[in-house]
Parts: structure tokens; sequence; C-alpha cells
């Protein structure tokens, strides 16, 4: 992807993550869920969930962003973390890379559901890009509880969309 004359690449190869990236911004406010954690813990989390990366390639590959999937790769996964560097936003990245892990979830074989769920509170602007992709992608489910949360749900339909 070529935004503002720079190069945008996302890749699921945990080689190319930056751990150091990922501890930042785990231990960042915006992050309030998560936090830095030890390097073998970090491993441990890496090793055990579908990491997407987001990567500037202009003149070196630099890490700007992150989407988490918490997932057995057969039937369900829950997204979370998804993250790009302040700098970076406002060019439609974290749109791409919510599309990217979407497609890799479409890889799963039996895939059934997929979940997010998303702190009200903290941004109104995902609930906006939720109803978005949920009138965009023919998603089910999108309901909010007492205010605070609004999840994602959904069902086998998504993968025939």
């Amino acid at each position: 992807m070529i935004v503002q004359g720079k190069s945008y690449e996302v890749s699921t190869d945990k080689s190319l993550l930056d751990r150091n990236f990922i501890n930042n911004a785990y231990s960042s406010t915006e992050m309030f869920w998560i936090h830095a954690m030890p390097p073998q813990d970090l491993e441990a989390l890496i090793a055990n969930s579908v990491m997407v990366g987001l990567y500037d390639v202009t003149s070196a590959r630099t890490m700007l962003g992150m989407a988490r999937l918490v997932t057995d790769q057969l039937t369900f996964a829950f997204m979370t973390d998804v993250y790009v560097l302040p700098e970076s936003r406002g060019l439609g990245l974290a749109r791409w890379i919510t599309r990217c892990a979407k497609e890799v979830c479409m890889g799963f074989p039996h895939l059934y559901r997929v979940l997010l769920l998303v702190d009200l509170k903290v941004s109104d602007n995902v609930v906006i890009h939720l109803e978005r992709l949920s009138a965009t992608h023919h998603m089910a489910n999108l309901c909010r509880h007492e205010g605070q949360f609004s999840c994602m749900s959904k069902n086998l339909g998504w993968r025939l969309a």
C-alpha cells in the first residue's frame, strides 16, 4: 500500500515483529488492558497468537502498528491489541490492518466466529469504523452493552460474504 509517498506492508511473519515496539505499545495508556511484559512472556504471547504487523518499508522496515488474533486457527478468533502509532494515524492504516486480519481469519478452515471487544469510553471512532464494517461486510451482531462495550461477532455468513 502506498500513501502520501510512503510504502507500507502488512505481514504475519513473526520474525519481523519488533518486540520493543510491541512492549512500548503495551506500555502506552491507550492500551490500558495490557502492560509491557518480560521477554519470555512476550515470546509466549507471540508464539500463541497470530500477530499482524504493519510496517513502513519506504527506506527500511519500521514497525508502525499491529493487530493480534487469539485463535485456534480453525474455528474462532478474538481480535485484540489493534494499535497504530499516533503519528501514523489518519492514513487508513488501522482500517487496512483490520481488513488484513479479517483475511487471515478467512483462511481458517472452519471459521464461524470472530470477536472484538471495544471500550467505548476510549474511542467513538472505533465504533463508527465497526458500524461501517458491519454495513459493508454484512456483519451480524454489532451490539452495545450498557454503553460501555461494543462487540462484533460474525457467524458463518461472514465467511461466505
